[in-house]
């Protein structure tokens, strides 16, 4: 009987969650579709609760802001020609600002990317070098031109940090080499000293006196040929 009960509980509860779902779904008025025909379709539940607020009449001050907000919703959602058409709507009204520009920037860079990717999945082609290609090597070349200042720093510290690491790794070779070298002459002298020493000792073994060897003579140490001419 109890787990009747504890099962008959956990099903309501289930269903009374169900319908509290259904209740918070939003829908949004003719009205509101009428005038922004964008939203006609989509139940995105981010993007019908901006559209909701900008129906909203309280909200009449907040229309720019809200737009802004539902351009920068399709753009994350893909819908990149819908972030346009809003945006169109915002500069149509001269709304324009430094996040108008970067969601506008976005959703055509999305555009320009799905018309390459479907050039070269679908219609098994690449860039044309009439227009497409040159349109290409432009842009990139502003991007570059472009870049932030906060990359170029870090790009700049980067390169200083590998300069430094070559430079300390290049003095550690040199230092590997010098001390190679001077171990080697050390070896070499020291083995010529050994060699020497232990002549000398030979030397002395064998007829009690170390025997010198006489410098051979030079040219100049004998009589000289014409001496008395």
């Amino acid at each position: 009987m109890k787990k009747i009960i504890s099962y008959s509980f956990v099903l309501g509860a289930a269903l009374a969650c169900t319908w509290l779902h259904a209740d918070d779904e939003i829908k949004l008025k003719k009205s509101c579709l009428k005038d922004y025909p964008a939203v006609l379709g989509e139940s995105n539940p981010e993007l019908l609760s901006i559209y909701a607020k900008l129906c909203d009449k309280k909200n009449k001050e907040r229309k720019n802001e809200l737009l802004i907000q539902a351009a920068s919703q399709f753009q994350k959602n893909g819908q990149n020609f819908k972030s346009l058409q809003v945006i169109n709507e915002l500069e149509s009204n001269n709304i324009k600002n430094n996040t108008v520009t970067d969601i506008k920037f976005l959703a055509a860079l999305g555009i320009a990317d799905s018309a390459l990717q479907y050039m070269k999945q679908q219609e098994s082609r690449y860039l044309n070098a009439e227009d497409t290609y040159p349109a290409a090597i432009k842009f990139s070349e502003d991007v570059k031109k472009s870049i932030p200042t906060s990359i170029v720093e870090k790009r700049v510290d980067e390169a200083e940090v590998a300069r430094k690491a070559e430079a300390k790794e290049r003095w550690l070779r040199d230092k590997a080499a010098k001390d190679k070298a001077a171990k080697e002459k050390w070896l070499r002298d020291k083995a010529a000293k050994d060699r020497a020493t232990k002549g000398g000792k030979t030397g002395k073994a064998s007829g009690g006196a170390t025997v010198t060897n006489s410098p051979a003579p030079s040219a100049s140490s004998g009589p000289t040929p014409f001496k008395g001419l």
